[in-house]
């Protein structure tokens, strides 16, 4: 039969487009960012910290300069500073000039392979005497966030549970994510998307090659073994797994000078048909 449409798709904003596909709830939109909430946009910062963290790191270590390992905590604010030293000395630097707006602290564990492990983000403050406690959280609940206590984790997000013995989320939380959540969670992983190529992009460019101008769109599977080539040629196989074990289906526009200018997540797969209308996407009720 037909496939649904391939709703709770989002894409990155660029100067011609109104950027992250908006929710519209009509009346089912909630006045409250509960716990819940909460706690899934706390998991996607830190997902963003991690992704920005191995952007850095790639970039430190394909010009032969490494990051020592451990955790490396840094408060996020804005800052002018845009020329960062690739030399592994300018970690939070780097941090701060892709998410100072996002506000709190984050933490990254480095492995001595100059991998990172584990990333946190908080709005409330992450020292050296707290990292440990805060990594290895399992769950929050709505008391627990409501008292003041929040992180999120990458790649292991903390999970939501509830304050009664019976909890309504469990491991079927993703299946059970209301429309807005599912919307929020799409824009985030077209985020992830976005860094993630323009990783790949950069590190076939170093090496000479070029990626062919236009529309590429694949599968985004669980690649762990990290097997890929900067030929300009194996964008599939390298986002797969720089995307760290999420999966899903991507659409992603490259420019004339080799650089994503736009990029399309989804649950579903992307075919070129599809592009043009999830492209004209605004607002979505129907998720």
């Amino acid at each position: 039969g037909e496939r649904p449409a391939p709703h709770a798709a989002s894409r990155r904003p660029d100067r011609h487009h109104p950027g992250e596909i908006l929710y519209d709830a009509g009346d089912r939109q909630s006045s409250t960012f509960a716990p819940l909430d909460q706690l899934i946009e706390a998991n996607s910062n830190a997902k963003n910290v991690y992704a920005n963290a191995a952007v850095y790191i790639t970039d430190c270590e394909v010009r032969g300069y490494s990051i020592s390992g451990g955790w490396h905590i840094c408060k996020l604010e804005p800052t002018d500073n845009t020329e960062l030293k690739k030399d592994g000395t300018d970690f939070d630097a780097a941090l701060c000039v892709s998410m100072g707006n996002y506000g709190g602290y984050a933490a990254v564990y480095i492995k001595d392979n100059d991998y990172p492990v584990t990333a946190l983000w908080s709005p409330e403050f992450i020292d050296k005497n707290n990292v440990d406690i805060l990594s290895e959280m399992t769950g929050l609940s709505d008391y627990d966030i409501e008292s003041g206590t929040l992180v999120g984790r990458y790649p292991e997000n903390i999970e939501y549970k509830t304050d009664s013995n019976e909890d309504d989320h469990g491991s079927g939380l993703r299946s059970k994510l209301p429309p807005k959540d599912l919307l929020d969670e799409a824009n985030s992983e077209a985020k992830l998307l976005f860094t993630n190529v323009a990783t790949y992009c950069t590190l076939c460019e170093i090496e000479g090659n070029v990626i062919e101008e236009g529309w590429h769109t694949f599968e985004v599977t669980n690649n762990t073994s990290g097997n890929y080539q900067n030929d300009g040629k194996d964008m599939q196989n390298a986002v797969s797994y720089f995307m760290g074990g999420t999966t899903g289906y991507a659409a992603v526009h490259i420019t004339e000078n080799d650089y994503p200018d736009d990029v399309i997540w989804c649950h579903y797969p992307i075919s070129a048909d599809d592009i043009s209308d999830i492209y004209d996407i605004v607002t979505d009720t129907t998720i």
